[in-house]
């Protein structure tokens, strides 16, 4: 049979992979399953086509990655989920006595409700439909830290500015710092 590029191939013991590259008989494919070297060239007729032809993984694989051969070791999605129940051994909650919510979600938690005491829905919409924003995503970015949410507002040709901090160090708004708890 021939294979092709970015075909989900069943090996007997390797299990469900990726078809990186083909190469007359020889095919490099990325192994899923396989926490050791999971990309590997194999004779092609040691392969199967698989009866499914999407994987929510392999879908998202990182093509250039997988082939480079930089991964030597990788966590598989069982050891991934695993590692993250030995951490948060609830999972993902909404209980505040949770290390998941103290460690994960509560910072962000709070800073949404911060977030939105000061610019409720009413004040956005006001601020968006009188035209109060930067026109260029990119005015204004000079001193913000790369991928820093911040609301910019123009009042008489003069600009004040409200930002999320880092992580637990508080909300900045118009160049007031308001704690989170």
């Amino acid at each position: 049979m021939q294979h092709k590029k970015d075909q989900l191939v069943r090996h007997p013991t390797l299990g469900l992979g990726k078809v990186l590259t083909v190469d007359g008989n020889r095919v490099t494919v990325f192994f899923k399953d396989q926490k050791e070297n999971p990309s590997r060239t194999i004779v092609a007729d040691r392969l199967e086509s698989s009866d499914v032809q999407s994987d929510p993984f392999l879908d998202n694989l990182d093509h250039d990655l997988a082939i480079s051969g930089k991964l030597q070791s990788y966590i598989t999605r069982e050891g991934a989920i695993e590692k993250f129940l030995r951490k948060y051994p609830t999972g993902f909650t909404t209980d505040p006595s949770s290390a998941y919510w103290k460690d994960e979600r509560g910072y962000k938690w709070e800073a949404h409700v911060a977030w939105n005491q000061i610019l409720d829905r009413a004040t956005f919409k006001e601020l968006l439909d009188a035209g109060k924003y930067p026109r260029d995503r990119n005015a204004g970015r000079s001193g913000d830290q790369p991928g820093e949410p911040r609301l910019e507002v123009r009042e008489g040709g003069t600009s004040r500015r409200a930002r999320i901090s880092s992580r637990r160090e508080g909300l900045c708004h118009l160049g007031v710092r308001v704690p989170l708890r």
